[in-house]
């Protein structure tokens, strides 16, 4: 899988699984050594297990969107208004005159 999108890595990986022609927990198993480790751990770690190549597939897809919507790297653009960013300190200076 290396760093691909989960999309584009599955649609291509799909392909090539499907041309193997083999049984559900064959199919399972090859698709979960090939993710990356980190997707693997998370897969490893929930409970129920995924039991069917639907529900897997389904799991890992939202694992690697919700990596991508809160661990991935920062995105740049306007701030919105009301919002400070945590090196913003406010103004506290009093003029006295």
């Amino acid at each position: 899988m290396g760093n691909r999108e989960f999309n584009e890595w599955y649609q291509e990986w799909s392909m090539h699984a499907r041309r193997a022609n083999v049984d559900e927990q064959t199919w399972m198993y090859a698709f979960r050594k090939n993710l990356n480790q980190s997707l693997h751990q998370k897969i490893v770690q929930m409970c129920p297990q995924p039991n069917t190549m639907a529900t897997l597939v389904q799991a890992t897809r939202d694992l690697d969107k919700n990596w991508h919507m809160f661990a991935g790297p920062p995105r740049s653009g306007p701030k919105r208004p009301g919002i400070r960013a945590l090196d913003d300190k406010p103004n506290t200076e009093i003029n006295a005159f």
